[in-house]
């Protein structure tokens, strides 16, 4: 939750004295230097100056450790609230909502968001309506939460209009409506929310609510990634894209779809032109081509210079491509110390990703960003006895990127008996809660045949009427569909299943997803792939 201290004490109008040092620690405040402000603001807060109190509270509450102490924080926070600084008083109510420095009390979080709502921004009408929506504090009441999200809507607060296009697209307090959806996204993508920016791109690559759109949707989620929405970003850094490739360059999507069908002279077509523009992600498929002679001649050399190219420009599966080439000395001299410093460079770059991820989760007030940031280090630190209880804790709690991780950890034997039935159930729950990452995960394996029936056995795609197989009973396919395509066999019935799978997390922006998407168009008649994208129209994440 970054903050400008010289915005928020503008509100200050007691009298005070000009005490030296107040700006300096504002300034260092302003620019992430804790300890700095720290250092100067503590000796006026302690000489009486409330501006120099509150300022020294939220220091304390938003630095990192050791200097965080949300106890001490609060203690000066109050001060500052007793002496009617009204920005305080929104700090104190979250103080009270999260147990920052104090117990949990929603009563009192409630009391004092009321007082902050004299001449706030919406914002304590918006925490409000997500207690109500959570039922903390209060029964949940979904119509409780769009009264309170409306009266923080009416004072332009941006999270709360994106937080009532949520609302419509859930049909919670309300009838579901799409179009109504759309309408509240667009309100605050238009003013640069991140989320709502993504999630406007999601109903035009579904068709939900308006017109399908895959480039509109890939604008308003090349928006998003540019504004920073941690769950695409966070889902495109996993894979070692960068924030331009999510926008969805169209050369390489196809470029990258050639290469997976080993069509030679299109990947070469689409690709080599992005990589000699010094595109990280186009340079890293090069290198691929390279490596296996697709659309170009054999070169272990070649391979190893465009690996390195995209991993000096921060890709990550480039970075380990580099480190791999100089274990082995293929295209490059063998060399142990590079070996290193790549292997080692990849975890940093990991490691400050996860770090970005669980700040934005915190910015969220997400109860569980701390526990996903030691996940996350623990792995990283091959520690999977370490994070598998950390995963299989925030998996019961349905969050998705736990259960994803947890899935691989099963998946490769990590920490746990291999299983992979297991990995894929877990990459199909969090694919029903929208994570981009599992959809797509769960698209290949469906495509694959590798779907396994409730007693953990492979199914046999060919001995079963497709009809009435477990995996596609739960689809509603249309009826006329199945006329069409009553001869069928199972294996294109699946494929349907499939390209659902990764329409929905192509919407997401998951470019790799968008490629073998392509790909299994190839393979479906016309309403074949008619019928995947109104499956994923009709798709909706399965409520927490």
């Amino acid at each position: 939750m970054q903050m400008r201290l010289g915005a928020i004490l503008l509100f200050l109008a007691v009298a005070q004295p000009a005490w030296a040092g107040y700006d300096e620690g504002a300034d260092a405040f302003n620019r992430g230097d804790f300890d700095a402000a720290y250092r100067e603001l503590l000796p006026l807060a302690q000489q009486g100056d409330v501006a120099a109190q509150f300022a020294l509270g939220l220091t304390l509450t938003f630095a990192d450790e050791p200097l965080q102490d949300y106890k001490e924080a609060f203690r000066w926070l109050m001060k500052a609230a007793n002496q009617g600084v009204e920005a305080a008083y929104v700090q104190i109510a979250l103080a009270y909502e999260l147990g920052r420095g104090v117990p949990i009390d929603y009563a009192a979080a409630f009391d004092w968001y009321k007082k902050a709502m004299v001449d706030d921004d919406g914002f304590a009408e918006l925490r409000i309506g997500h207690m109500y929506y959570d039922g903390r504090g209060f029964d949940q009441s979904y119509d409780e939460a769009m009264q309170w999200y409306r009266k923080a809507a009416s004072k332009r607060n941006l999270d709360a209009i994106f937080q009532i296009g949520v609302m419509y697209y859930e049909g919670k307090s309300i009838p579901a409506n799409h179009a109504e959806a759309a309408k509240w996204y667009r309100m605050a993508a238009e003013q640069d929310h991140a989320r709502a920016a993504s999630h406007l791109g999601s109903l035009y690559a579904l068709g939900h609510g308006v017109p399908l759109n895959q480039t509109i949707a890939l604008r308003w989620i090349s928006k998003a990634a540019d504004l920073g929405d941690p769950d695409a970003q966070a889902a495109l850094d996993e894979m070692g894209f960068k924030k331009s490739a999510a926008a969805g360059e169209p050369d390489l999507i196809q470029g990258i779809a050639a290469y997976l069908r080993n069509d030679r002279s299109a990947a070469a077509h689409h690709v080599v032109r992005l990589a000699q523009q010094s595109n990280p992600d186009a340079q890293y498929y090069l290198g691929l081509m390279y490596m296996n002679g697709v659309g170009v001649e054999q070169n272990f050399q070649e391979a190893f210079n465009w690996y390195l190219a995209a991993a000096t420009q921060g890709h990550i599966t480039a970075m380990h491509k580099a480190a791999d080439a100089y274990l082995g000395g293929q295209g490059v001299e063998m060399n142990m110390d590079k070996f290193i410093y790549w292997v080692e460079k990849a975890q940093q770059a990991r490691r400050q990703s996860n770090r970005k991820y669980a700040d934005e989760l915190r910015q969220r007030n997400d109860p569980h960003a701390g526990a996903f940031e030691r996940g996350m280090e623990a792995q990283l630190s091959q520690k999977y006895d370490e994070a598998l209880p950390i995963w299989r804790d925030l998996a019961a709690k349905d969050v998705a990127a736990a259960q994803r991780h947890l899935a691989k950890l099963y998946l490769h034997g990590s920490g746990v008996t291999e299983d992979r039935s297991t990995a894929i159930e877990w990459y199909r729950r969090a694919a029903n809660l929208g994570d981009a990452e599992s959809q797509f995960e769960l698209g290949l394996f469906i495509m694959s045949g590798e779907i396994f029936d409730a007693t953990g056995g492979n199914v046999g795609l060919y001995d079963i009427a497709p009809r009435d197989h477990f995996l596609l009973k739960q689809y509603d396919f249309d009826e006329r569909y199945w006329q069409d395509n009553a001869q069928e066999t199972l294996h294109t019935h699946t494929y349907v299943i499939a390209s659902m799978w990764l329409i929905l997390a192509a919407g997401q922006g998951h470019q790799e997803a968008a490629a073998y998407l392509i790909n299994a168009s190839r393979r479906l008649k016309e309403s074949q792939i008619g019928e995947a994208q109104r499956l994923a129209a009709a798709w909706r994440p399965e409520a927490r």
